[in-house]
């Protein structure tokens, strides 16, 4: 999904996590109940009218100067390589990590804000995308209380298809392309060539389910029933509320799109012999993609050259590498760097030899004044929900206020091995009457099964968005998720 769609999108849950949550303040009033027609229908157009408000295209006017539009977006991220290390630096050093960290925590504290909201890119989204994404949506979340910070890793079709067959070996990134590819690139073709009636089949198979036969039926559910316990539970004494912090928000009414009708049913019907032709070699080399992203979601926490050290090393090499290990013990990735920085930075200023307080350790991160607590919002999108869990479970003791998933890419097995184990040990502790600390609360924003079987990409040319229109031919679903199936 193009990085600059999501402009709106996170936009809106910046607002949504600066809200206060109902479960905190008040357990007794769910968001929205249907026992009540009157009551839910005045309910629905406050969220629809509240929605509205939030819809503002821009918040500031970004710098027009590329130099200070660089020097802008710069101050809000962290861009991480293939290798795990941050864009620019040599393999194992921590120099220019040290330095990019203090200039963002410099900005922090000029900002004055309390919060930091961190956002992680997903699949499919190169290099400049994000950056330009990141400078629409800066001045917005700066608007909303948030100082932001954009955990940017490099998802581009091309780089990470070519990568894959020309640098990766049996799971090792080498530095030149090796004289195989050719052989690779050959066998992703004959194996799009072999699938293509497994691939066609699919693609028809969803475009029926997702178009033809589907029923447009929704139910909106009493959370209030799904919270309270069994009447067995209660006239056994147990409270009778069992999860006071559940609550389903559920917005409807119509999505209207712009644009003319007629003329993207034209191009989505010349487009189909393309997509047909298509299909096979984009679920061939779409896996392959889809290897190369899976496995840059972790180099950011666990750098290549950590695991993937030369046979042959320098004295100097050995020292830096050592050394970088010694100070980032939990992750030499520049995202683990940063969340370990993260939280030394909250501890405070550490003493010095002669008792006096430094602002820096002795790795060269940046301490704060005092020791602080600075609650983080964390917003992962699509494949970037798979980098979060990595890094969740790895840093569960940071005081997180709110994770937010968009259109997760990530296994339901690695969610459960990672964020509820964290939002357990972080539930409210206390009365029950309100008065409770809120704990860390959990929002998942899912794609409706029919929405995603019918999106198209390069305006219809190519398989994947439809706009919802029901007069559309196979194959479709979103790239991302077809590529993910074939692995999955």
């Amino acid at each position: 999904m193009p990085a600059a769609t999501g402009y709106l999108r996170t936009c809106m849950l910046a607002a949504l996590a600066a809200a206060p949550i109902a479960g905190c303040a008040s357990v007794d009033q769910p968001i929205l109940s249907p026992e009540d027609p009157r009551k839910l229908e005045s309910q629905r157009q406050a969220i629809v009218e509240e929605t509205a408000k939030l819809k503002r295209p821009a918040c500031d006017a970004v710098e027009k100067s590329y130099a200070a539009y660089a020097e802008f977006v710069d101050r809000h991220t962290i861009i991480a390589q293939s290798t795990g290390d941050i864009e620019g630096e040599v393999t194992g050093s921590r120099e220019l990590f040290g330095s990019q960290f203090t200039k963002i925590m410099t900005a922090f504290e000029k900002s004055k804000k309390k919060k930091m909201l961190i956002y992680v890119n997903g699949g499919l989204n190169p290099l400049g995308d994000v950056r330009d994404q990141a400078a629409n949506q800066i001045p917005c979340m700066l608007r909303d209380g948030f100082f932001p910070v954009f955990l940017i890793w490099q998802t581009g079709a091309f780089e990470t298809y070519f990568e894959q067959i020309s640098k990766v070996r049996n799971g090792r990134l080498r530095n030149a392309p090796h004289p195989s590819t050719p052989i690779y690139l050959a066998g992703d073709v004959g194996e799009g060539i072999v699938r293509s009636p497994i691939t066609l089949w699919n693609s028809v198979k969803r475009y029926w389910d997702s178009t033809v036969s589907v029923k447009p039926e929704y139910e909106v559910r009493n959370d209030r029933d799904k919270a309270r316990k069994t009447a067995r539970e209660v006239s056994a004494g147990k409270p009778e509320l069992t999860h006071p912090n559940y609550r389903n928000v559920t917005i409807l009414g119509p999505l209207k799109k712009g644009g003319s009708l007629a003329g993207r049913e034209i191009v989505h019907v010349l487009g189909v012999p393309v997509r047909l032709g298509t299909a096979p070699f984009l679920d061939a080399m779409g896996k392959t993609a889809w290897e190369n992203m899976l496995r840059r979601t972790r180099t950011p926490v666990r750098a290549v050259w950590e695991l993937q050290r030369p046979v042959v090393q320098t004295p100097e090499a050995r020292t830096r590498f050592e050394t970088a290990v010694g100070c980032f013990p939990r992750g030499t990735g520049v995202f683990a760097k940063f969340f370990q920085a993260l939280e030394k930075y909250m501890q405070g200023p550490v003493q010095g030899v002669a008792g006096a307080l430094r602002a820096y350790d002795e790795c060269g991160i940046n301490r704060s004044k005092e020791r602080v607590e600075i609650p983080l919002t964390l917003i992962g999108h699509s494949m970037g929900t798979i980098v979060l869990n990595e890094l969740i479970p790895a840093f569960s003791r940071l005081p997180y206020e709110n994770i937010v998933y968009m259109a997760a890419a990530a296994s339901i097995r690695d969610f459960q091995r990672s964020v509820p184990w964290v939002l357990r040990r972080k539930m409210p502790r206390g009365p029950t009457d309100g008065t409770a600390a809120c704990g860390t609360h959990f929002y998942s924003l899912m794609l409706n099964p029919i929405a995603e079987a019918r999106e198209r990409s390069v305006k219809g040319w190519l398989n994947s968005q439809n706009e919802g229109m029901a007069s559309s031919s196979p194959p479709r679903g979103r790239l991302l998720a077809m590529a993910g199936r074939r692995v999955r």
